[in-house]
């Protein structure tokens, strides 16, 4: 390697870093004397160096040890500083690895290593410079920083540095790598829903937002059709139970709701034969590191698509096969995650690709539901204790009783659970849904999402509510109220009827005022509460999702939900 003339400048080059350059660049077996003669050649002409060698005497200039000595003398060396121990301790709980570099490599000596080892050798080397390698010390605070999905993968403790930093590096490299990938994924997906948010503040608040939300508020009374499957001698439903309109709206009328169906014939047994052409693995090291592979290769294939019936995912050994009651979360049987029942810790739970994949397969492979005329009340449920109901595992809307009825056939009848109500000038007569309003939004599955009711001491009551946009007033069905009355306290006193899709008038039984949380987020709100005919349990409406500042993200079936603390996306638990 050549060696640059040195100008004698020890603030760009050190005279000691030159001198061993220069060694360097000798030949090996030259003599003193020789390396002394070329020395001159290496030094820049005019320069401060240049000075100093001129007035060197000439048995000096001629022996390359005596060079050495000279040139030590005039131009000492600085000693660079070294932290303390206690310093080295300080950087030691500073050193972090970001989540966005896990999963990643990095370049070490112009090698490419693995982002959570190349870490974990240079906190090995602080903890050795701060004497603390056969110690404990500190090592939790560098646990508890870690990324969760690295921290879930190694123990809780610890006896030294060199088993931490060994438990960091037998981390599986390509597993995490694949966890990674889709938690990347996922974060977009939020990235792009906040933009949504602020897209959707910037417009509220431009000088046409006025306009804007006077047309957007603006309907068109369409003809109120009859129920499709009302026959004579029996009442029509107050709430339109054959009505379809907006996305999970049960009241208006002008389409019925279609929900997904399952894959029949050729498009069943094509589907099931994709399934059994991926082996799924026993939970074994082999059929572990197999498992990888197959991810690696669904990955490499399909990339970044949305799931589908079409691309079917790679089973984690050990786990449940689809369509087989699984839970959809763990993917072991005997429970499922509906209310988030699933314990199973995060390391055991499985990836979001898989979990979206038996999602979409069990709903594809269900058998077909049988058909029935209406949701509604059958005459054993009308003469029936709502506890012996429970206890018989009894369904809203069957047609048949549980065995050992003797009443059977179809006894459906209306659920009007209340006489019809006329408006007194006291009453605010308020329509539940607006006809029309949801009528260019596609067909779709209803969304369920879960929320907490806090009473008057503190309890949070769990619920499944029913969103729907298009809903002008939020609802708490009489039955539901009933059952949570005693812990989330007494309503007020409302002067509200409620207009169903067919007219009928149905009055408030009160109005309840308090805190509701959604995903981290927690409002004041108010709903109403009357009979709904066991059509919903609580009905998320339009004030509510204003009141949260929800974004509903269709392609995704999401919602996004800002907070203090960065917004949640919450997925539609329907199914679950």
């Amino acid at each position: 390697m050549p060696v640059d003339a040195w100008d004698g400048d020890t603030d760009k080059v050190p005279a000691q870093d030159f001198l061993r350059a220069f060694h360097r660049n000798m030949k090996p077996g030259t003599s003193s004397a020789d390396m002394a003669k070329a020395f001159k050649n290496y030094i820049v002409f005019g320069s401060d160096a240049d000075r100093w060698y001129n007035k060197l005497s000439t048995a000096t200039k001629g022996d390359m040890d005596l060079i050495d000595t000279a040139i030590e003398a005039e131009y000492p060396g600085e000693v660079e500083v070294q932290p303390t121990e206690g310093e080295y301790g300080v950087m030691l709980t500073k050193e972090k690895i970001k989540a966005e570099d896990l999963g990643t490599k990095v370049k070490v000596a112009d090698r490419d290593v693995w982002a959570h080892h190349a870490w974990a050798n240079k906190v090995m080397r602080l903890a050795t410079s701060a004497g603390l390698s056969g110690t404990a010390t500190y090592i939790e605070v560098l646990r508890m920083d870690l990324p969760r999905q690295l921290r879930t993968k190694i123990p809780k403790e610890f006896k030294d540095w060199k088993e931490f930093v060994k438990a960091v590096k037998d981390v599986d490299a390509v597993e995490l790598e694949l966890e990674m990938n889709e938690w990347r994924e996922e974060k977009a997906k939020a990235d792009r829903l906040s933009q949504l948010v602020e897209r959707r503040a910037a417009m509220q608040a431009s000088p046409t937002a006025g306009i804007r939300s006077q047309l957007t508020n603006t309907t068109i009374s369409a003809p109120m059709q009859a129920p499709r499957w009302a026959t004579a001698g029996q009442n029509a439903s107050p709430f339109g139970a054959a009505a379809g309109g907006g996305r999970g709206n049960l009241f208006a009328a002008p389409r019925p709701y279609q929900p997904s169906r399952p894959l029949v014939g050729d498009q069943r047994r094509i589907l099931t034969e994709a399934i059994a052409r991926i082996t799924h693995h026993e939970d074994t090291e082999a059929g572990r590191r197999a498992h990888a592979d197959q991810q690696q290769e669904w990955h490499r294939t399909h990339g970044a698509i949305p799931m589908t019936v079409n691309t079917p995912y790679p089973l984690r050994p050990g786990r449940a096969p689809v369509n087989s009651g699984e839970c959809f979360r763990c993917g072991h049987q005997g429970h499922t995650n509906f209310q988030r029942r699933c314990v199973a810790p995060q390391d055991q739970c499985l990836s979001i690709r898989e979990q979206q994949w038996r999602r979409i397969a069990t709903q594809a492979l269900r058998e077909a539901p049988i058909a029935v005329r209406a949701v509604g009340v059958t005459s054993w449920e009308a003469r029936t204790a709502p506890e012996e109901r429970r206890k018989a595992g009894w369904v809203l809307g069957c047609d048949e009783p549980p065995p050992g009825d003797a009443s059977r056939g179809p006894q459906v009848r209306s659920p009007t659970l209340t006489p019809m109500y006329t408006a007194t000038p006291e009453s605010q007569v308020i329509d539940l849904y607006a006809v029309g309003i949801e009528e260019s939004k596609r067909a779709s599955v209803p969304f369920i999402c879960g929320i907490q009711i806090e009473g008057p001491r503190g309890e949070r009551v769990r619920v499944r509510a029913l969103e729907d946009g298009g809903a002008l007033v939020n609802a708490m069905c009489t039955a539901l109220y009933e059952a949570v009355r005693h812990r989330i306290g007494e309503l007020e006193r409302s002067q509200k009827i409620l207009r169903m899709a067919n007219g009928a008038l149905v009055p408030s039984i009160g109005s309840w005022v308090g805190f509701i949380g959604f995903g981290r987020a927690r409002v004041r709100a108010r709903f109403e509460v009357f009979p709904s005919g066991g059509s919903w349990s609580f009905l998320f409406g339009k004030p509510l999702l204003e009141q949260f500042k929800a974004v509903h993200d269709y392609g995704n079936d999401t919602i996004m939900v800002p907070g203090e603390h960065g917004p949640t996306v919450v997925a539609n638990q329907m199914g679950q």
